[in-house]
């Protein structure tokens, strides 16, 4: 019997965009060197099927995550999950979904499930239609972070992570089964159990954000 090749994400899934978002050289503008080197081997990896834009696709997916800071950039406020499985607190965002029409949007859904914040669609970082309570997300990636997870559905994830802006604190209420608690934070004064990783990473991640428009 001879058996049709599945085929992969990538061709069957209506992520088209996301090589666009992966674009080294838009990468570059914000991310040092070894982060454009991983959005580089990600989109080869993306068109062999090694990573999996979708988690059942494959056990390396890509995920979407989002920095939502709000405030003035000299005092500003983190927004951060409490993650049910991990019992870190994280960024929020998670998974692409088949119905996320490309990585930004995934980004865009996953405030609204854990934070119930909601984009201002027009008043990207990159218009200048800005009201006064728009929550603002970043035209393109902030940054590019790969994490090992080692089970069997899960051994990695790179990650590719948005950053969102707010004028002020909101009431943050989650609605994703997987955050138990979600809440500001001082980047001064992280909540215990703050993934290593985000408590090393935040002041870099604030310096690159306070460079975008």
């Amino acid at each position: 019997m001879v058996r049709t090749p599945r085929p992969t994400a990538v061709t069957t899934d209506p992520l088209a965009a996301l090589l666009e978002e992966l674009d080294p050289a838009r990468i570059a503008a914000v991310a040092p060197a070894d982060e454009v080197e991983m959005a580089r081997a990600a989109r080869e990896s993306l068109r062999s099927g090694a990573l999996a834009v979708l988690r059942a696709d494959s056990p390396r997916h890509l995920t979407v995550s989002c920095l939502l800071v709000a405030g003035p950039s000299h005092d500003p406020a983190i927004a951060l999950g409490l993650h049910v499985k991990s019992g870190q607190w994280r960024q929020l965002g998670g998974h692409v979904d088949p119905g996320d029409a490309s990585l930004r949007n995934a980004a865009v859904r996953e405030l609204r499930e854990e934070s119930s914040i909601e984009v201002d669609a027009i008043a990207t970082a990159s218009s200048g239609a800005v009201g006064a309570d728009s929550v603002r997300l970043s035209a393109g990636p902030l940054a590019v972070r790969e994490f090992p997870v080692g089970t069997a559905q899960c051994e990695a994830h790179v990650d590719i992570l948005f950053a969102a802006r707010a004028p002020h604190r909101v009431a943050l209420q989650t609605t994703d089964a997987g955050i138990s608690r979600v809440d500001w934070f001082s980047p001064s004064a992280l909540p215990q159990g703050t993934a290593a990783d985000l408590r090393r990473d935040l002041p870099s991640l604030l310096r690159r954000l306070g460079a975008l428009p």
